[in-house]
């Protein structure tokens, strides 16, 4: 079988065990699901300055992202093959985005 890897030796046509093991320990420990961006994060703001201030304006993000879902849902009733990339309610929270 054929080794997917990130490096591989000049003239080889495949990666290495080492590097294809390398890969998929990398693909697994980053493959998995995070917090998606529409679910309610007010358990962050506790204890906060503003609390309220932040809750609320979290409360209205989520809501703008709502209707930035019911936009995608509409747009893919009309695609072939239809794109949930951009859909909030799939899009997880993360630093590396």
């Amino acid at each position: 079988p054929d080794l997917a890897g990130l490096a591989w030796k000049e003239g080889e046509a495949f990666a290495r065990p080492q590097q294809a093991f390398m890969t998929s320990t990398v693909a697994g420990a980053t493959a998995t699901p995070r917090p998606k961006l529409l679910q309610n994060f007010d358990h962050v703001f506790k204890g906060m300055p503003r609390e309220a201030d932040a809750i609320k304006l979290w409360a209205k993000f989520r809501a703008s992202l709502g209707s930035v879902s019911e936009e995608v849902k509409a747009r893919n009733k009309k695609r072939a093959t239809p794109n949930w990339r951009a859909d909030p309610r799939f899009v997880e929270v993360s630093v590396a985005v």
